[in-house]
């Protein structure tokens, strides 16, 4: 068949055709502003399309087979409307021509008689994201299109792009984690690029809140997620203005106990909903630092807050099928602070500490602070660094410590493909102090009492997190992490008795590497999911020296804790989201530990729903999760140890610790004004792992042996209550309570601790309340308050006194179980003033622990640091 084209007939038969355009700016012409002139005679239709791509910028993609390519085709035309020429093939032949960018798709006709040659007339949105106090690009923010599954989320930059958007007027929602959420209308037109900034307002309370990874790895909206999630916002930090990541945690999150162990910087204990391991301080949830698994978390307190943007913290084992073995209390993720595009900026500040005069005679205990930071960067590239020196008030006897904090990140994004660096340092250096509860434990038995030592730590945290984002929906993320803490304890004066120094050097270090992928797809009409596929390995060591030296600057390390231990891990998880009211989760992860003793995989599922209804200003979400985590035990627990002064026996049928268990909970959200959150979980901890104590040997020495209890149960509620009223009030409340009994025992355990026994260290409830007010503009005043409800523990300072008396007889008082007490409830309230003085320049002052309690927070032999004032400066936004 032969096809001679008149102008006049392709006119009239363009007249019948309506068609879509997709084009993006670089393929920016109209199918009926191309022009072709074309003279070819009794050639196939193949051949023609081919001389017509030679003359154009277009390119024919063919996706059916049986297209009539080789029937014959004669094309003679001077200077004719492509579109036209297209139109009157597709009659012809029975074809329609589909224009996508600077593609044509060619595909048969399955009888429309209209559109036969189409294409979708776009545009594109684009614009930035920023902090309206600060102007710092938002980092996350998720840009959507209402009414649509269409959006984008900000890059490092702030910037945000939504390419091939049909031409018309859309409204744009907008919002950030910490952030009001801001709406804006835009009209989109055919071939352009429409511009559109938002500019965001912190506030405490966000319906659509972005979680960044801590839950779902993927930038996951709150109400989505099935399972309690707490976020440490930035105003919610710069309000608090913690003096270690301690009090952050448990003025911010439900139920968190955590504690300070002594003055200065020392390990934190950590936990949340209830005990679920028997090993006293230890912290069961995994803790990271920019996607970097902290050594070990009760040493997060060495990290400086001031670096801190946000916190994101997942209570329970749901967050195990991500994170793996070890989170069998939950996860928190810590993310430092990043630069932003523009001229180098810098912020600090200058402060002085008091701390009331207690212990020290008339000696006034006075410390000071000193901060600087500078952030910058162009368009794809974006740096931040700040160096912060701390030197603590000597308020008990000896007591000497100053920390040098460095911290660094750069961030940068080409095309589709971005990371970060970040680089945080911590070296602390001090004599210990004088115990005063010590000191007076041995005088009144008798003994001398001495700590004349010093000691060091350095705490550091690399990390390198790479994305590439295939296409709009296929995302790439790659992880590579170190952290470490070393420490170093010596005498300070030779032994006289020898003249030899004790030293103890140890460190605690983490290699950290993990990979996912996460792909969304529209399922259907009205579904949208997402799967996620991810694996990592980490390896943890602890290597120590311990002995009696001659010189202490220079002696040979000798590892007496040789060795390391591996963990693989492996999982998959989906999301679902049906009509933007039902979303579920569900996922599975394999743990390979060659240390754990029953077996050599774990298994951490996860299951959960959430259901949202929204009306007008007013959401309600219910929520369901259930999910299982375990705890693999330490070769030494399994194999046994010989020191010199005492014994672990052998256990090869020790068992993994495991917790699984299921929450249920509403939230109700009312605009920016009010958030409610209400959770009742019942989790049970199985097989938990206690020291038990088998007897002494000849020397007196005790002998141990790990062993599994059994079960315990963790039930309680936590309430969450955020009311943003007036624009000059902020209230921020937290309550926990949890019930931890054992309810059964294993047949071969020897232990002391029997069905119905309360465990030890959990606090009858926790209430923590964050008041901001602004009386005048400029003016912030907040009030911050934590209690810890009475808890059963272990007298430590009469266990020590018949220790170090020689009274101590395992056989008639055994410890932990013969010395066990009821501590009583404390509260500590702080107080501050923070006053604007310029655009640039704030003064503050700061008290903590306002009431000057010296109740004991965990164990009767730390001493409560007294009411401390801070005052200073800070300054911001100075460009250079």
């Amino acid at each position: 068949m032969t096809a001679y084209y008149s102008f006049l007939g392709l006119i009239l038969q363009g007249l019948l055709v309506n068609f879509l355009f997709a084009i993006t700016p670089a393929e920016g012409q109209n199918l009926r502003d191309v022009k072709v002139s074309v003279n070819v005679v009794n050639v196939s239709l193949e051949e023609a399309l081919q001389i017509i791509e030679s003359k154009t910028n277009f390119k024919f993609i063919f996706f059916e087979e049986g297209l009539p390519l080789k029937e014959k085709a004669t094309v003679i035309v001077d200077e004719e409307s492509l579109y036209n020429l297209l139109e009157v093939f597709a009659k012809d032949y029975g074809l329609t021509f589909n224009r996508i960018n600077d593609q044509i798709v060619v595909r048969k006709n399955q009888g429309q008689t209209e559109n036969l040659v189409s294409a979708t007339e776009s545009g594109t949105i684009k614009g930035k994201v920023t902090d309206a106090k600060t102007g710092e690009g938002l980092v996350g923010a998720s840009v959507a299109i209402k009414g649509t599954n269409r959006g984008a989320s900000t890059d490092l930059t702030g910037n945000y792009t939504i390419d091939n958007i049909n031409a018309g007027k859309y409204t744009l929602v907008v919002s950030c984690v910490g952030f009001k959420s801001k709406e804006a209308t835009v009209n989109v037109v055919t071939n352009e690029t429409t511009g559109l900034n938002f500019q965001l307002d912190a506030t405490e309370i966000n319906m659509n809140e972005v979680v960044i990874t801590t839950s779902t790895v993927l930038p996951t909206a709150v109400k989505k997620l099935p399972n309690t999630i707490s976020i440490i916002t930035p105003r919610e930090i710069e309000n608090i203005n913690p003096p270690n990541v301690v009090d952050l945690i448990r003025l911010t999150v439900p139920g968190a106990v955590y504690t300070v162990e002594g003055p200065g910087k020392t390990y934190g204990s950590f936990s949340v909903r209830g005990v679920s391991s028997f090993s006293g301080s230890a912290s069961t949830m995994k803790v990271y630092i920019d996607g970097v698994e902290a050594s070990d978390p009760a040493y997060i307190t060495y990290l400086d807050p001031s670096v801190i943007d946000h916190v994101e913290v997942v209570p329970g084992p749901q967050a195990s099928t991500i994170y793996g073995a070890g989170a069998i209390s939950g996860v928190m993720q810590i993310f430092t602070k990043h630069g932003i595009v523009g001229d180098l900026k810098l912020s600090g500040k200058v402060g002085m500490t008091s701390i009331d005069n207690k212990y020290i005679g008339n000696n006034t205990a006075i410390g000071n602070e000193l901060a600087l930071n500078g952030s910058g960067g162009i368009s794809f590239m974006t740096y931040n660094v700040g160096v912060n020196y701390q030197n603590e008030p000597k308020w008990l006897n000896q007591f000497e410590q100053s920390s040098l904090n460095l911290t660094g990140s750069g961030n940068f994004n080409v095309g589709n493909f971005s990371g970060t660096l970040s680089l945080n340092y911590s070296k602390t250096d001090g004599l210990n102090s004088e115990n005063p509860l010590y000191k007076q434990l041995c005088t009144s038995i008798g003994i001398p009492y001495s700590m004349d030592y010093f000691e060091n730590s350095i705490y550091k945290t690399y990390g390198l997190t790479l994305s590439y984002k295939l296409n709009e929906n296929w995302s790439h993320n790659l992880t590579l992490g170190y952290n470490t803490l070393n420490g170093f304890v010596g005498d300070r004066v030779a032994s006289t008795s020898n003249n030899r120094y004790y030293i103890l050097e140890s460190r605690t270090e983490r290699y950290t590497t993990s990979y996912n992928t996460s792909y969304q797809t529209k399922i259907g009409e009205n579904t949208d999911g997402s799967i996620t596929l991810g694996a990592d390995w980490t390896q943890y060591a602890h290597p120590f020296y311990e002995d009696s030296v001659a010189n202490r600057t220079n002696y040979n390390f000798v590892d007496q804790n040789t060795g390391y231990v591996i963990n693989k891990g492996f999982y998959g998880q989906a999301l679902v989201s049906v009509n933007n009211f039902l979303f579920f989760t569900g996922g599975l992860r394999a743990d390979k530990n060659p240390s754990g003793a029953d077996n050599s995989y774990t298994w951490s599922p996860r299951l959960g729903l959430s259901g949202v209804y929204e009306v007008e200003k007013w959401m309600v979400k219910g929520r369901v999760a259930w999910g299982q985590s375990v705890n693999i035990p330490d070769a030494s627990e399994v194999t046994g140890m010989v020191a010199s002064t005492y014994t672990i026996l052998p256990n090869a049928g020790l068992l993994s610790e495991i917790q699984k268990g299921w929450e249920i909970g509403a939230d109700l959200y009312y605009s920016s004004i009010l958030s409610l959150g209400l959770t009742y979980f019942n989790q049970h901890p199985t097989n938990l792992i206690e020291s038990v104590l088998m007897g002494t040997d000849v020397q007196g020495n005790p002998i141990y042996q790990y062993q599994n209890v059994a079960e315990v149960k963790n039930e309680g509620f936590e309430i969450k209550a955020v009311t943003h009223p007036f624009d000059w009030l902020t209230l921020n409340l937290n309550y926990g309570t949890t019930k931890s009994t054992v309810t059964q025992l294993r047949p071969e355990y020897t232990g002391t601790s029997k069905v119905g026994d309360q465990l030890t260290g959990q606090p009858q409830h926790t209430l923590s309340l964050n008041l901001e007010i602004i009386p005048f503009e400029g003016t912030s005043v907040t009030i911050s308050a934590f209690q810890f409800g009475e808890w059963i523990g272990s007298d430590f300072y009469g266990y020590f006194a018949d220790m170090y008396s020689g009274n101590y007889n395992p056989v008639i008082k055994e410890y932990p179980s013969g010395y066990l007490m009821t501590y009583p409830s404390y509260l500590k309230i702080n107080f501050g003033v923070s006053q604007k003085i310029t655009n640039q320049l704030s003064g503050y002052i700061q008290v903590t622990n306002l009431t000057n309690t010296d109740k004991f927070e965990r164990i009767n032999l730390i001493v409560t640091q007294p009411r401390t004032v801070l005052f200073g400066f800070r300054f911001s936004g100075i460009t250079l």
